[in-house]
């Protein structure tokens, strides 16, 4: 399946290979601190391989950009929309979720963290070229709207706090985004069941983390 931006006719699997390569470089360098060279270097590659499936740097980033979004989205989507769960169930393992993705896809969130906000603004007022910074806002407003409804619908039933429905999400959300800037792969312990030990801790005390900061005292 073609992304955003890149070329007619792209195979799937050249399209993830360059992604993946440009969500590191962009993680590691930021997007203005590295170029397509680097990119392919990465790649381990020419920066021809790159511009065979994205002409720019910008297209790139967009494509990653939409790429992680909708990964969380399709992550947390079942969840929040299971109108069988209680919805202080559902709260928790949406943020258990969404911790998750940034711990197994960090490159991706924190190039979100990072610059989806300064990659859309300038978009939209023109002075950099993004055509599809509408459809980031409206996959993050779409997001941000499965916490809203869930958080709503506990404060309708007496589980959750009431109060600006909105900003509560928007807390939530904020603490779980965080964990993109302060959590460090590369400073996991060496012992993989040790690694993942820390991980489902990290995932297990921020779900707790906002569950908690919504209910009702």
């Amino acid at each position: 399946m073609t992304t955003p931006t890149s070329r007619p006719g792209s195979g799937a699997r050249g399209i993830d290979a360059v992604l993946d390569a440009a969500a590191t470089v962009f993680a590691r360098q930021g997007y203005d601190g590295c170029s397509i060279d680097d990119i392919a270097d990465e790649l381990r590659s020419t920066k021809g391989r790159v511009y065979h499936y994205y002409r720019s740097k910008e297209g790139l980033l967009a494509a990653v950009l939409h790429r992680g979004l909708e990964r969380t989205l399709e992550a947390v989507r079942p969840i929040a929309t299971d109108s069988e769960r209680d919805p202080a169930d559902r709260l928790y393992e949406m943020a258990r979720a969404h911790a998750r993705m940034i711990i197994e896809d960090h490159n991706y969130q924190r190039v979100l963290l990072r610059t989806l906000d300064v990659h859309t603004d300038s978009a939209l007022t023109g002075s950099a070229a993004y055509h599809n910074a509408e459809s980031l806002r409206a996959l993050r407003r779409e997001y941000e709207d499965l916490y809203v409804a869930v958080i709503e619908e506990g404060a309708r039933g007496g589980s959750f706090a009431d109060g600006e429905v909105r900003l509560s999400a928007r807390a939530a959300l904020g603490a779980l985004n965080w964990l993109a800037v302060w959590y460090q792969p590369d400073r996991l312990p060496e012992r993989k069941a040790d690694a993942t030990k820390l991980k489902n801790r990290i995932i297990e005390q921020l779900a707790l983390f906002v569950a908690r900061g919504v209910r009702a005292q």
